[in-house]
């Protein structure tokens, strides 16, 4: 998995090789903005697997949105994110977003966050809405702070077992 320091230059750079290829390219669907999210290593860098076991996309049929569900350790899910086209306005999906977060995130502290690919707007989801002000990010151009806080905000949660936890030693 690396170090810290691996992990966050990781982050940077895949979210600045998603923010330029949809910069460079012609406009990209919802699907195709996923998977440039994971060949680009973005959610790798912070300690998700496979697709499914820590990651799951599904499509909405109403909307046509495509969302990624993160799952923590224990498969409960941490983190909403819905993908937009490349040429729409986040402003105008906040609803949206809140909607899929009660009915995906419930009413658990978590995180929803909406992307086009050139911008990332995060929201803290609490008691199944969103707080106020979201935190707006330019995937291109991210300063060291904001690849941290995004990190930190996104990734898969380490199993820290407590003393009383663990198996109790057993003489020899």
């Amino acid at each position: 998995m690396g170090s810290l320091a691996d992990r966050l230059s990781g982050l940077r750079e895949a979210a600045w090789e998603i923010a330029t290829s949809v910069d460079e390219g012609d406009d990209l669907s919802e699907s195709e903005l996923v998977d440039l999210f994971i060949e680009s290593g973005f959610f790798s860098t912070m300690g998700y697997g496979s697709m499914d076991a820590d990651v799951r996309c599904s499509s909405r049929s109403v909307s046509g949105q495509v969302e990624v569900i993160l799952r923590s350790f224990t498969g409960r899910p941490i983190a909403l994110l819905e993908f937009l086209p490349s040429d729409v306005d986040l402003a105008e999906c906040c609803d949206q977003l809140e909607e899929g977060a009660r009915d995906v995130l419930g009413r658990l502290p978590s995180v929803a966050a909406l992307t086009n690919g050139s911008e990332l707007w995060l929201f803290q989801a609490d008691g199944g809405y969103l707080q106020e002000p979201s935190q707006k990010f330019n995937l291109a151009d991210l300063r060291p702070d904001e690849v941290e806080f995004l990190h930190t905000r996104f990734q898969r949660g380490r199993t820290d077992w407590g003393r009383h936890l663990r198996s109790p030693h057993l003489p020899d």
